[in-house]
């Protein structure tokens, strides 16, 4: 038994090695030219829509009355959502950076492959069904599906590229790695709040004592793992997309006490895991 329990294990593991390389293979094959052209379309799509969102405005509602219209305890301060000009900056660094012809031998291409489209169209999916969802909560609870797949692309983007483990140089860091940590940071983030949300929906009149052990709770998990990206990752970038999103729902939840005191103290918490990062990283250059 315990023979073809091991074969089988074997088995499978030749079957998933067998299954990645193919992938490789089929993404090693499509032409450098074409994987930029798609990040470029993907990115300037997605950069237009989101601000036509607001210009126009979408379904003649602003995205911050949308929000407003399905409230939790988990969104942060209005000034929070400027870091939206950082993302859109960041990616527009990347979209010029991969561009260029010198970048296309580059292996990040591939491993990116078309996962910036596939977000950009999530994203894009998202903002209309957010809109669209203004008085009609069912479309709300809709606008999930593609608010996930738009994570799930900026994980299997930040595992592929490696970030924070990989050995690449500071230009690559900055235009590639760093603006999926941000946007990823972010979203993880933005996901939480519309969950939240959505429960309003599912089981109105949550009481509130209740909403606000929940949104400690939920920002003690967000805190954890943010530590783990500190420790496994070294993601300096990420974590503090998490302060300035928490100092926001410290913010805005002044009125309450338990989230205020959470959010003031994951926030202090990371900062000190940062520095504490930093502190170690001098030490072993000092010691090299």
């Amino acid at each position: 038994m315990e023979f073809e329990s091991g074969l089988r294990t074997q088995r499978n593991k030749g079957r998933l090695i067998k299954e990645f390389t193919i992938v490789n293979i089929m993404s090693s094959r499509i032409s450098p030219v074409v994987l930029q052209a798609a990040n470029v379309i993907a990115i300037f799509i997605t950069i237009l829509v989101n601000m036509l969102a607001n210009i126009l405005p979408l379904n003649g509602v602003f995205t911050g009355q949308v929000s407003d219209s399905y409230p939790n305890l988990f969104t942060p301060s209005g000034y929070v959502f400027a870091i939206w000009g950082v993302i859109y900056v960041l990616l527009v660094t990347f979209m010029i950076y991969q561009a260029r012809t010198n970048q296309r031998s580059q292996g990040y291409l591939t491993r990116i492959g078309f996962l910036h489209l596939l977000a950009a169209i999530a994203n894009i999916s998202w903002l209309f069904l957010f809109h669209y969802s203004y008085g009609v909560p069912s479309l709300f609870l809709i606008s999930l599906v593609p608010m996930t797949v738009l994570l799930l692309s900026l994980l299997a983007m930040y595992v592929r590229l490696g970030i924070g483990i990989s050995e690449v140089s500071m230009k690559q860091k900055l235009a590639v790695h760093l603006p999926v940590s941000v946007y990823g940071g972010w979203i993880s983030v933005a996901i939480i709040a519309n969950i939240a949300s959505a429960l309003n929906v599912v089981m109105p009149g949550i009481p509130l004592p209740t909403q606000e052990v929940w949104t400690a709770a939920v920002i003690v998990v967000a805190l954890v793992i943010n530590l783990l990206m500190i420790l496994k990752r070294s993601d300096i970038a990420f974590a503090l997309v998490f302060v300035w999103a928490v100092v926001g729902i410290a913010v805005k939840q002044m009125a309450s006490v338990t989230i205020m005191t959470t959010a003031v103290a994951a926030a202090l918490v990371v900062v000190v895991a940062i520095f504490a990062l930093l502190l170690l990283r001098r030490r072993k250059m000092a010691k090299s």
